[in-house]
């Protein structure tokens, strides 16, 4: 139970951060209203959420049953659950041809963002403790 409640702690938390990081970059690369500002928070924040979920669970699940501890596994992780969603959102491989290559570099970024989070609020601790002979 305490590894399930440390796997969703650091899932939200990552969720949280990688969000912040996205709103900041939308605050610094446009000229929108806190209104619109805050409704754009909102809605990415349920996108990275929904979308982060399942390849998310299966990075987790991965370190989980590996143990593994090493932030740059979760960082890839990360980055792999960002472009699943991005490419999910834009509609497949074909579609991401014709991509803006500023919201690559943001979803790559965030996603990295988001697994180091993660693996400062749970990733540190995955899996069963090293046995000390």
């Amino acid at each position: 139970m305490l590894v399930l409640c440390r796997v969703v702690f650091g899932w939200v938390v990552a969720v949280l951060s990688t969000n912040c990081a996205l709103a900041a970059y939308l605050l610094i690369e446009s000229s929108h209203s806190c209104r619109e500002l805050l409704f754009i928070f909102l809605v990415t924040l349920y996108l990275v959420a929904v979308l982060s979920i399942l390849p998310a669970t299966a990075v987790v699940a991965l370190g989980e049953y590996l143990s593994i501890r090493h932030m740059g596994y979760y960082a890839s992780g990360g980055i792999a659950a960002g472009l699943f969603g991005w490419i999910n959102i834009i509609g497949g491989f074909s579609a991401a041809q014709g991509a803006n290559v500023n919201d690559l570099y943001m979803i790559t970024l965030g996603g990295a963002f988001g697994g180091f989070i993660y693996w400062l609020a749970a990733g540190r601790h995955a899996g069963k403790a090293p046995d000390n002979a």
